[in-house]
């Protein structure tokens, strides 16, 4: 038996990148609060990687892993997601699963390896306290810790339920403390020199 020939090539172009920013877009409609978080940790961390040097091909990467960083959050109930006020200790618990979350959703893409890991790792913290895997120092991806400054920092300056927003300076003071501890410490002084330069950092 004969097969059909496969189909022909349409001539549609699909851009991979601008898709993922209008989903994540759509998924961060749940909650207005954090309505454009991601676009703005993908580029400040796009910002710190090319600050850094890094090949350009490998800022694209982080680029996409800072537009889903939080797509595990798809996971999460409302009730959680989107309550005023702290969070209980269970229900931390639950939050903090979108790392894997996200992870689990990505890692079987083909040519997102990088990227999953960069989402499962962006709760870890240099001194290793993080989440979920503790790990410690430069075993977190470069990506992953560069993800996790730009992710602190707009999450301080944005509007939340449970806090005010805090200024840039506060936010930058912040980070600055928390040097070689939740931060690599390299990392850290080198956004905060970056932003600080910025005319709307001022």
């Amino acid at each position: 038996m004969q097969h059909p020939p496969p189909p022909q090539a349409t001539g549609l172009q699909i851009d991979i990148h601008a898709f993922i920013e209008s989903f994540v877009q759509t998924l961060e409609a749940r909650d207005s609060y954090t309505a454009g978080h991601s676009q703005r940790v993908s580029d400040l961390a796009a910002s710190l990687a090319r600050e850094l040097h890094v090949p350009e091909a490998e800022v694209t990467i982080i680029h996409i892993a800072g537009d889903l960083h939080d797509i595990g959050k798809v996971g999460i109930p409302d009730g959680i997601l989107l309550k005023s006020g702290r969070l209980s200790p269970s229900e931390f618990e639950i939050i903090q699963k979108h790392a894997t979350l996200g992870h689990d959703i990505l890692k079987g893409v083909k040519g997102l390896e990088d990227v999953a890991l960069m989402v499962r790792h962006h709760h870890e913290r240099y001194d290793g306290r993080g989440y979920p895997d503790g790990l410690r120092g430069e075993d977190i991806p470069l990506g992953a810790r560069i993800i996790a400054i730009a992710d602190s920092f707009d999450a301080m300056t944005s509007n939340r339920t449970y806090r005010p927003v805090m200024s840039v300076e506060a936010a930058l003071a912040e980070l600055w403390r928390e040097r070689g501890r939740q931060f690599d410490p390299y990392l850290a002084a080198c956004f905060c020199g970056l932003l600080a330069g910025r005319p709307e950092a001022a």
